[in-house]
């Protein structure tokens, strides 16, 4: 079996991910980066709706209103809870990496960056069988010594939305994703890894519920708190 497929086997089945048409997720994102960018309390306990043909995101609960902010290839802006767009402007992903090491962030540019994100957080399985490109490297090693984990380098294409745009991923003996490393646009490039863990099922789709990200280099253990934590507190998938 391929690490591919062993991959989509742990996460719920091949079949259940490829017929993925959009989910909803209730979720925080919190810590140093978005105290740093924009305030601490932006990201916490939002609900994120995401369609997958669209490569569109709602969010929802950013603040007291019950405005909600969107995001798509095109555009990003605020909307009200009738569909009705307050603000809008036309920013691309390329758009947002020119700004996202910026020291602080307007409202949209948080948008791009949670929105850009939740792909990889929520739907990773079914992104893998439409990366640009896939391929199993060499197993790490400590001190000359392989570790049991299995390592695959992925790079998605600009035009996908999704944020990273590359990867190296690590996988454990079940084929569960374990962490991931790549460099943070959002700190100016810097590498850094995140650590996934606390797996659960949702109808069927299993995914991590908990990522904490930190910078890679020695003094990446001072960092206090996290750079990035993210908890996922349910999930509700569609399909066709």
């Amino acid at each position: 079996m391929s690490l591919l497929e062993q991959v989509l086997s742990a996460s719920g089945g091949a079949d259940r991910w490829r017929n993925l048409r959009g989910f909803t997720v209730h979720m925080t994102m919190s810590g140093l980066l978005v105290e740093q960018k924009h305030q601490e309390s932006s990201l916490k306990e939002v609900v994120v709706e995401a369609d997958i043909r669209e490569r569109s995101v709602r969010i929802m609960g950013f603040d007291a209103t019950n405005d909600r902010l969107f995001c798509d290839q095109r555009k990003v802006g605020i909307e009200n809870e009738d569909g009705q767009a307050i603000r809008v402007e036309r920013r691309s992903f390329d758009d947002w990496r020119r700004r996202a090491s910026n020291g602080s962030w307007d409202v949209l540019d948080l948008t791009q960056f949670c929105g850009y994100s939740v792909w990889a957080l929520v739907a990773m399985p079914y992104l893998l069988e439409t990366a640009a490109s896939i391929r199993e490297g060499d197993p790490p090693s400590v001190n000359g010594r392989s570790q049991p984990l299995r390592l695959m380098h992925v790079e998605f294409s600009e035009t996908s939305s999704i944020y990273p745009l590359q990867q190296k991923l690590f996988f454990d003996a079940e084929g569960r994703l374990v962490r991931l490393d790549y460099d943070a646009l959002e700190l100016g490039g810097r590498p850094v890894s995140q650590f996934v863990s606390a797996y659960q099922e949702f109808s069927g789709y299993i995914i991590p519920t908990l990522r904490r990200l930190r910078p890679i280099g020695p003094e990446a253990g001072l960092t206090r708190p996290p750079v990035l934590d993210i908890e996922i507190f349910d999930l509700n998938c569609r399909s066709d």
